[in-house]
C-alpha cells in the first residue's frame, strides 16, 4: 500500500536520439508504442500507479510536450506537470522538482524513473519500487538507486559498482554505491560483466528533497530554481525562465 508521503515523478523531457529517426523532436520514443499496445509513457505511468497514489505522480518535460502529455497521460493533474523551456539534462530538472514537491510535503520520499523503459515484468518492478522507497523512508539521508544485473557488455548504458554490502529487504540484497560509470567501450563492458561487481544503470533513483546537496553548483542554485516560475493559463507548471539560459548541462549520477 502506498504511503501518504511516497511521491513518483517521471522523467520525459529526452527525446530518444538514438531511436532517430522513428524518435524524433516532435515525438520522441516515450510517446510511441514500441512494444505493446500502449505508448512506454503510458506504460511508465500505469506501472508507478500501482504502487504511488495518482495526485503524488508527477511528470518533468518540456514545455514543447505539452499536448502529448496531456494526451497520454489524462488521468495526472496538470498541476503535477512540471514543464520547462530549456532543455537541461536531468540534475537541474529533478532539483526543480524534487524542491516544489518538498514545499508541498517536506516529509516527501521521491522515486524517479524514466519514461521509454520497457518492463516485461511489471509485478517485479512493482516490489523492487516498493522496496527502495522503503528503504530511504528508513534512511532519509541517503540516496537510492535500481541496479540491473547485466547480460551482456551493453556499451549503450551506464553501470553502477556496487560497493560494501548495506542491508537486506525482503531478500533484496541492498548495496553502497563504489561509483557510477558512463558508458563505457566494449573492453571495458566486457571487464565489467564478468567482475560480478557491477550493474546497469537504469535510472531510477530515490530520493528526500535534500539530495541536491551531493552537486555543489546544483545546491546552491537550488533555492533559486523555484523563483520566476510559475503556473500558466492554463493551470500547467512552468519552469525556469530566460534565466534558465544559464544553467549547465548536467546528470544526475
Amino acid at each position: 500500500m502506498s504511503e501518504k508521503n511516497w511521491y513518483a515523478l517521471i522523467m520525459a523531457g529526452g527525446t530518444g536520439t538514438r531511436l532517430y529517426p522513428r524518435s524524433c523532436e516532435s515525438k520522441p520514443k516515450q510517446f510511441q508504442k514500441i512494444v505493446g499496445d500502449k505508448t512506454l509513457i503510458e506504460q511508465t505511468y500505469d506501472r508507478i500507479s500501482n504502487v504511488v497514489d495518482n495526485n503524488r505522480i508527477f511528470v518533468s518535460s518540456n514545455q514543447k510536450f505539452t499536448k502529448l502529455l496531456k494526451e497520454f497521460l489524462p488521468s495526472v493533474n496538470k498541476k503535477n506537470y512540471i514543464l520547462e523551456p530549456f532543455k537541461k539534462n536531468t540534475a537541474p530538472a529533478m532539483a526543480l522538482a524534487t524542491a516544489l514537491i518538498a514545499e508541498k510535503d517536506p516529509k516527501a520520499i521521491i522515486t524517479t524513473t524514466a519514461s521509454d523503459h520497457v518492463v516485461l515484468q511489471p509485478e517485479e518492478y512493482a516490489k523492487v519500487l516498493d522496496i527502495g522507497l522503503k528503504t530511504i523512508q528508513n534512511n532519509p539521508n541517503h540516496i537510492g538507486c535500481i541496479g540491473v544485473k547485466p547480460i551482456s557488455a551493453h556499451t549503450g548504458l551506464g553501470y553502477i559498482e556496487k560497493g560494501k554490502h548495506f542491508a537486506d529487504y525482503e531478500s533484496f540484497p541492498i548495496y553502497n554505491v563504489k561509483r557510477f560509470v558512463e558508458k563505457p567501450n566494449r573492453e571495458i563492458a566486457e571487464k565489467y560483466v564478468a567482475s560480478g561487481n557491477f550493474f546497469w544503470n537504469v535510472a531510477i533513483i530515490y530520493v528526500c528533497p535534500g539530495f541536491a546537496i551531493l552537486s555543489p553548483h546544483v545546491a546552491d542554485r537550488r533555492e533559486g530554481l523555484v523563483g520566476g516560475c510559475g503556473f500558466d493559463a492554463g493551470g500547467v507548471f512552468v519552469g525556469r525562465g530566460e534565466e534558465g539560459k544559464s544553467e549547465p548541462l548536467i546528470n544526475t549520477d
